[in-house]
């Protein structure tokens, strides 16, 4: 029999690579289960790789890893990406309505700022240094290349002829003394007028409604500004006199091409101020209003003439009942 070489106790085991058991050593970092180093048995690759980096670790739990290559649009799984806002529900008006919709809302906030601005009180003593229309006509003149040329002398109403102003009140508004801002009678008359014509041949316009527009306006035919233009009419009967809002009506009215306001319309038509006007001077004014560029108060125009004669007329009945 052959003998068996026992190593002495203490010594190490001599023992070739071939000789050496496999033994399977666990991971530093493997969890136990209680059943000693074999806690390894139901970890899988995936999960020691989660464990090894910090980025996989910071996922939801039960999310897969990233494959090794592209993703596959139907099998990989979508990573939720925290709460989203719910989305608003669509509304059922067709885009055409909503926009016209917005427009309204934003021309009656347009039309609505006009009931506080631009003041009014202070033209109760205080004269405005130019007007809207001024504006607009300069701005005409520039692009015709003419510079800056209209003619006004500020007069208070006790130093214009009262033929004037009886002319002025006759012709453009003969209850401007008995209305508040509004001839709902002459409004009605003008458009039947319009309609019987098939054309804007009257404006049924207080000397308020004119006022307005001359201030704060120009000469553009639009509902919107109609309706700015009531609002200020509103506003400067209540916050003025009748006789203040005629005086300022007869100092900023157009009386021809660069003139404005009585006295310069008297001085360039007559060469005399504004308080020496005769009666026919003033009806002959009172008659070119509606249209003053066209026509002249000094000029042969059968239409004037016929006008100023019918104004006179009236004049002359109301002083002798004077």
């Amino acid at each position: 029999m052959s003998s068996r070489h026992t190593p002495r106790r203490g010594h190490a085991l001599a023992m070739s690579p071939a000789e050496l058991p496999d033994i399977q050593m666990p991971a530093p970092d493997a969890p136990r289960d209680g059943r000693g180093m074999s806690g390894t048995s139901g970890a899988s690759p995936e999960d020691a790789d989660r464990r090894s980096s910090p980025f996989l670790s910071m996922q939801p739990p039960g999310t897969p890893p990233p494959a090794s290559g592209p993703p596959s649009p139907r099998t990989s799984p979508k990573t939720p990406q925290g709460p989203t806002r719910p989305r608003a529900p669509r509304s059922g008006w067709p885009l055409a309505v909503r926009l016209m919709l917005l427009a309204a809302l934003l021309l009656g906030g347009d039309i609505a700022r006009y009931t506080v601005w631009p003041p009014v009180a202070t033209l109760a003593k205080q004269n405005p240094a130019t007007t809207s229309f001024m504006e607009y006509r300069q701005a005409q003149w520039a692009r015709q290349g003419r510079g800056p040329s209209y003619r006004q002398t500020w007069m208070g109403l006790g130093n214009i002829s009262r033929n004037l102003v009886l002319a002025v009140t006759i012709a453009e508004d003969d209850k401007f003394w008995r209305h508040e801002g509004f001839d709902l009678d002459g409004m009605e008359e003008a458009f039947l007028r319009n309609i019987e014509e098939g054309r804007i041949a009257a404006g049924g316009s207080t000397i308020t409604q004119q006022l307005a527009k001359n201030l704060w306006f120009t000469p553009e035919k639009s509902l919107s500004r109609k309706a700015k233009e009531a609002i200020m009419a509103w506003r400067l009967e209540r916050e003025l006199s009748k006789r203040r809002i005629l005086e300022l009506y007869l100092n900023v009215v157009e009386w021809g091409d660069g003139v404005f306001g009585a006295e310069a319309a008297a001085r360039h038509h007559y060469g005399k101020p504004a308080a020496g006007l005769t009666s026919w001077e003033a009806a002959r004014l009172a008659a070119v209003l509606p249209n003053p560029l066209r026509w002249s108060p000094t000029g042969t125009s059968r239409g004037v003439q016929v006008r100023a004669s019918i104004i006179h007329s009236r004049m002359e009945r109301r002083m002798g009942n004077d």
